[in-house]
């Protein structure tokens, strides 16, 4: 049975809104339209592009028991519920910050410039394997994702695990001070969205703005291995965060990285924990993904767990779609494509990574490493250097055939050597029109590119070249802005 959410008459009182028809009791919270499953309480929420009151009649088709708006439809239909209120974000942080307060759970927080969101899964998925816990859907990561993750928290939730994104200074924050973690990890500090900061340093900065939502005697786990280390270790003792908790390679560190060996099946991690020596695998490929554990193992290890079950745990892994997930392709005309899908998101940082794991995967038989590479956005002036440094990262990957998409990969475009086979679109739809024209049978391919880049026409391209099947994608829109880091 669905666990009850919230009940019309908290909700009133919480928001001071003036209710509309018939009491509610909410199983879930939505303001998308299209995602609304029955019993769900929908947040029309206005800005941006569209005006969530327009979909006020697809909410309640698709099984919303009330919507909460600023403004009551001309036709509303009898026996549906509303809750009028003054200004809905405001109401969300309400009812968030009522969530946080409600809920017994510890609250930990992911943040960084990249790996949170593969983090926040990992430590989920450790975390779920004896406790109730309640994770941030996807990357609902910024000042809607966030207050919405937190409304949705079940009061009987024993770990809530939230990842706290940026793309400007102030809103960790903001964020911070809503969730209220227990404990937090700041996976890294690299260069990602310097369009928004004057530098890195920048970026270190508003990471730690995490520290504002923190008591005393929460907890810190911070990664060494990150030139930034020391000082966000120094800022969290001006915040009066004394239990600091480090991982890495250096001797020093609570949690000692020895060893990462990664072949093209899997990755062997080795630790060293208070002394203890843990081994362990996991089944998905790329050093980046082995580091990533090591931060949740270090989370383990600050709750007081038991982190050689939480090691075990690891294991099943599995990475989704747009962020590393694997795929093989069946082809109509015999054989098959093997599609490393990184479409969702790219910075420099990642970038590398993901050329690391192309290179360090072998093709099969007749097949080739195939490079799709798209624009990272949000990199200010230094965005086209910042591209055109990336060859040593593509050359090493030894791929066999790079297209390149956008304006800012031609920086890297006109570096590769004519040795290589490479294509340049400005657009990812009109190299999509040419999948089937380049690719061929048992191709090893690798796609990333910033979000506003739009890579998904050419996964839904290259996935179509499967007899029967239609891509995801093929619905996929993309706004006009990144979404927050």
């Amino acid at each position: 049975m669905t666990e009850g959410l919230w009940r019309s008459d908290i909700v009133e009182k919480i928001t001071e809104g003036r209710p509309v028809g018939p009491s509610w009791m909410a199983t879930g919270i939505s303001f998308d339209s299209r995602t609304v499953c029955p019993g769900d309480l929908f947040f029309a929420l206005t800005g941006g592009e569209r005006d969530g009151h327009e979909f006020i009649g697809s909410a309640f088709a698709n099984g919303a028991v009330a919507a909460i708006v600023e403004r009551l439809p001309y036709d509303i239909v009898e026996l549906t519920s509303f809750l009028v209120v003054d200004d809905i974000y405001e109401a969300l942080q309400k009812i968030a910050l009522e969530s946080r307060r409600r809920v017994g759970a510890k609250i930990l927080a992911v943040t960084g410039s990249v790996g949170k969101t593969g983090t926040k899964d990992a430590l989920s998925l450790v975390l779920s394997k004896k406790n109730k816990v309640h994770a941030t859907s996807g990357n609902f990561n910024n000042h809607i994702g966030v207050p919405i993750s937190l409304a949705r928290m079940p009061e009987s939730t024993e770990f809530g695990v939230f990842e706290l994104g940026m793309n400007r200074p102030g809103e960790i924050k903001q964020l911070s001070q809503l969730v209220k973690p227990q404990l937090a990890i700041i996976t890294n500090i690299n260069v990602v969205h310097l369009g928004h900061f004057e530098n890195e340093e920048g970026i270190a900065d508003a990471k730690a703005e995490i520290f504002s939502g923190m008591s005393p005697d929460s907890q810190i786990v911070l990664n060494l291995d990150n030139k930034w280390g020391e000082f966000l270790i120094a800022k969290a003792r001006r915040a009066n965060i004394e239990n600091v908790i480090t991982f890495g390679r250096d001797t020093v560190c609570d949690v000692r990285l020895s060893k990462i060996k990664t072949t093209h099946k899997g990755s062997l991690v080795e630790l060293e924990v208070s002394g203890n020596k843990i081994q362990y695998m996991l089944d998905c490929v790329g050093p980046h993904i082995a580091y990533n554990t090591v931060g949740v193992i270090a989370c383990i290890h600050a709750l007081n767990l038991n982190v050689e079950e939480a090691a075990i745990s690891l294991k099943s892994i599995q990475l989704p779609r747009g962020r590393g997930g694997q795929v093989e392709i069946p082809l109509k005309s015999g054989g098959s494509l093997t599609l490393i899908d990184e479409s969702y998101n790219a910075s420099p940082i990642a970038m590398q990574a993901a050329l690391a794991v192309l290179g360090s995967k072998v093709p099969k038989h007749g097949g080739r490493r195939v490079a799709i590479l798209g624009d990272m956005l949000e990199l200010g002036p230094d965005g086209p250097s910042l591209h055109a440094n990336l060859l040593d990262h593509l050359l090493a990957a030894k791929p066999d055939l790079v297209i390149t998409i956008g304006t800012l990969m031609r920086e890297l475009h006109d570096k590769i050597p004519s040795t290589i086979d490479c294509l340049h679109a400005d657009r990812s739809v009109d190299f999509s029109q040419k999948v089937s024209d380049e690719l061929r049978a048992d191709d090893l391919i690798l796609i990333k590119g910033s979000l506003g880049t739009n890579m998904a026409p050419i996964v839904s391209a290259i996935e179509n070249l499967k007899s029967n099947y239609r891509s995801p994608y093929q619905s996929f829109e993309v706004g006009g802005s990144q979404n927050a880091v």
